[in-house]
């Protein structure tokens, strides 16, 4: 009877330790605070970084994991937490982190999210999606022609291969829309009166919903 109850006790104790344990991990666990880029599958972006900022005085690892929404298996990214290139401490008390990596992924709908470390428990950020776009949209431009005579107007005409602000510059100087969201461009324009006469550059901007930004150039002669 008595070595029933040493083991019991024993069995006791052990189911103490375990509790408590359990406690104070679970109350140590880190805390993540934001992540980037944003959880919105209407936003389309060009830079491939990835961030975190997050709670906890002694994590031990900071992982990315993503993949293409059509996979069935994340790839994994480290973070390097004694490289402040990668990772640093966001308060005096350090145990408020800020962790960036830029990824060489394609073009594509990606799924992610972080995992956050400490010696005792782990902590996933929800699962997000983005799709990314860092390519600039091919543009073409109709008019005006290289060395195009002009006097009274400058006509704008071209197309891109997705929808675009469209803009041009002339020497350099102020920007002048010619369309907001299009991925075509017929506009008459009037050759200011003060204009002087000569040779001027002019350049055509389309810049898509990611902020990638194709340019074309012409040199015209106002008489």
């Amino acid at each position: 009877m008595k070595h029933n109850k040493t083991i019991v006790l024993v069995l006791f104790l052990f189911l103490v330790i375990f509790l408590v344990s359990s406690v104070i991990a679970i109350s140590n666990s880190p805390r993540i605070i934001k992540t980037y880029p944003r959880d919105n599958s209407n936003d389309i972006i060009s830079e491939k970084e990835f961030k975190i900022k997050f709670k906890e005085a002694s994590p031990i690892a900071v992982e990315l994991h993503y993949k293409n929404i059509l996979d069935s298996e994340y790839n994994i990214e480290s973070f390097n937490l004694s490289n402040i290139v990668e990772c640093q401490h966001k308060t005096a008390n350090q145990e408020v982190w800020g962790c960036r990596k830029e990824i060489n992924i394609l073009d594509e709908d990606i799924e992610f999210f972080f995992r956050v470390k400490n010696a005792f428990i782990e902590v996933d950020s929800k699962i997000s999606r983005v799709k990314f776009d860092s390519t600039a949209p091919e543009l073409s431009v109709f008019s005006p022609e290289a060395d195009d005579i002009l006097s009274n107007f400058i006509v704008f005409s071209g197309e891109v291969n997705e929808e675009s602000k469209i803009w041009y510059e002339m020497d350099n100087r102020k920007k002048h829309r010619i369309c907001s969201k299009c991925v075509y461009f017929d506009k008459e324009v009037k050759i200011p009166s003060g204009e002087s006469r000569g040779l001027h550059r002019i350049n055509i901007f389309a810049e898509d919903e990611a902020g990638n930004i194709a340019e074309e150039t012409r040199q015209i002669f106002i008489q």
